[in-house]
């Protein structure tokens, strides 16, 4: 892990905190360290990430412009699915609110049936799974079914 940290806080410090590269690389160590299950630690990385790359007046959106909407949704789905292995309520309540905009703006550059967008409703019906589970007689079993939908075409 320590040469994946170095390149990152070399990053930072060379680029700056709100250069695509290192928005790049803050998003790829919270990536790892969620594949790893370190979901506490990947948490606060991949929110940095979303956080500078939504701020307005982020240079990172001003170079990034065409690239932008896709790679926020990218982050969004990682925040997500990193906030359901955190598994708290809040979490998976936050955690909705990041898979649906990053739903969302898949479908709409890519369209419906693009790998990304598929997979970010497989998020959703994780998140939806693992919401009942949390909260039993919530619905969300109801929501992970009409996602779930999507998919089958059924």
């Amino acid at each position: 892990m320590a040469p994946q940290q170095q390149a990152l806080e070399i990053r930072r410090n060379v680029l700056g905190p709100e250069h695509p590269d290192t928005l790049l690389s803050i998003n790829n160590m919270g990536r790892l360290l969620m594949d790893m299950g370190s979901f506490a630690e990947a948490e606060p990385l991949i929110r940095e990430a979303v956080e500078l790359l939504s701020a307005e007046e982020s240079s990172a959106i001003r170079i990034l412009t065409d690239a932008s909407p896709q790679r926020l949704a990218s982050f969004l789905c990682n925040l997500g699915r990193t906030r359901i292995g955190l598994g708290r309520p809040a979490d998976l309540a936050a955690a909705e609110q990041n898979l649906l905009q990053a739903h969302a703006l898949f479908e709409q550059i890519f369209g419906a049936e693009d790998p990304r967008t598929i997979d970010s409703v497989h998020a959703l019906i994780e998140l939806y799974q693992a919401r009942e589970a949390a909260e039993p007689d919530g619905g969300h079993d109801a929501a992970a079914a009409r996602w779930q939908t999507r998919l089958t075409g059924s």
